[in-house]
């Protein structure tokens, strides 16, 4: 088996999330409150954006293999305390050790696949359509497994990560070369690297304000099906099919030519409103399908930018610096989402939210198709 082979079955095995279905009910068995529950997440988002940077530099200094694999052990460990905890200030110091481990894992996994990958957009599109897959078919046996004990979708979560790192232990890594002298001053780097690079900067920009959108999508999920008066037993097959659109979404992306971000983000923000037309059934429910189609198409488009505008020596460290904006970007989304849903309505949220990434995005994606024209002319 190749290091690319194994690279790649490690981030598949690693996007498994069989607890995400069932986590709130379990916490609810912790007799924590709604309230807690919603405070916990909204801590977890908190501390992945104070942990992202410069922990995620950890890859750049030393090794991405190394800090792959301790996130991914520090997750399982996670997992584990999930089960055994009661407590609300027990369950908020796990989400932050999960929240450490992510951070590890954050931009680190990418540059790991980078290294060993001769043809990266390939590559990474074969990922995300593995990880898809298998993130659909965990939604689902976890609803299962939740159903005949709560405790057996964080154990298989826990079996998943080891499989990982097993994956990851025999994967020829060499240390990184360090350009600075110390991993603060590599962090720092990276930072200045990315405002120096004007289409980097951008399409960073870009991909944390729609990353951050889609992290918080499964929340939505909740007020969405209820507003739609949608029959319980229905969330899980609809949760199901919504990922299965982001898998089709990657598959279609490496088999067309390559498209404007202009009409990918026009697709982005219509299937927002149209998704919040809850008054129309079938008229949201295409919205909330194309909005998951997309995604495979312009995180995927966008990953592959991204790597592209990277010089190799700080590739962990811009993407990392990209996943602190995004978590960033994740807590405002969701103070906003809350304070909108419990006084309004989930179609006023989805036209507020649409609007917002309109706007901030306006400049970044005139700038970012400004660089695609000229490489087109290039071409030519």
């Amino acid at each position: 088996m190749t290091d690319l082979t194994k690279v790649k079955a490690s981030m598949i095995l690693a996007s498994a999330r069989f607890w995400v279905i069932i986590v709130v009910l379990y916490l609810t068995t912790k007799n924590l409150s709604q309230e807690q529950i919603y405070q916990s997440i909204g801590f977890y988002y908190l501390a992945s954006m104070i942990f992202e940077y410069p922990t995620g530099v950890i890859g750049d200094y030393f090794s991405h293999k190394i800090s792959v694999i301790w996130g991914y052990l520090i997750i399982a460990l996670a997992m584990i305390l999930f089960v055994v905890s009661t407590t609300f200030l027990n369950i908020t110091l796990v989400y932050v050790i999960y929240a450490i481990g992510a951070a590890l894992i954050s931009g680190s996994d990418t540059a790991l696949l980078h290294a060993v990958s001769k043809n990266f957009k390939n590559d990474m599109s074969q990922v995300r359509i593995y990880s898809t897959l298998i993130s659909a078919g965990a939604l689902g046996v976890g609803g299962w497994l939740g159903s005949i004990d709560l405790r057996y979708p964080f154990y298989f979560n826990v079996v998943f990560f080891l499989g990982a790192i097993i994956f990851l232990l025999s994967v020829k890594s060499k240390n990184q070369e360090k350009t600075t002298g110390n991993i603060f001053a590599l962090a720092k780097h990276g930072i200045s690297y990315t405002f120096s690079v004007k289409e980097l900067l951008h399409i960073v920009l870009v991909s944390s304000l729609i990353s951050s959108f889609y992290l918080n999508i499964k929340w939505f999920y909740n007020p969405l099906f209820l507003a739609l008066d949608i029959n319980l037993k229905f969330w899980g097959v609809l949760g199901g099919i919504s990922i299965l659109s982001i898998m089709m979404g990657t598959y279609i992306y490496k088999k067309v030519p390559e498209k404007s971000i202009y009409l990918y983000m026009f697709l982005f923000i219509g299937s927002l409103i149209l998704m919040g037309c809850t008054n129309l059934l079938w008229v949201s429910m295409v919205g909330f399908f194309v909005v998951n189609f997309i995604r495979g198409f312009l995180e995927t488009k966008i990953e592959v930018d991204i790597n592209r505008a990277i010089k190799s020596e700080v590739r962990a460290s811009v993407l990392s610096f990209r996943s602190f904006l995004t978590r960033f970007g994740t807590y405002i989304i969701v103070l906003i989402s809350g304070y909108f849903l419990q006084r309004y309505s989930f179609q006023m949220l989805m036209f507020i939210l649409a609007g917002i990434i309109f706007v901030v995005s306006f400049y970044s994606l005139i700038v970012i198709r400004k660089f695609e024209l000229i490489r087109v002319h290039d071409l030519k």
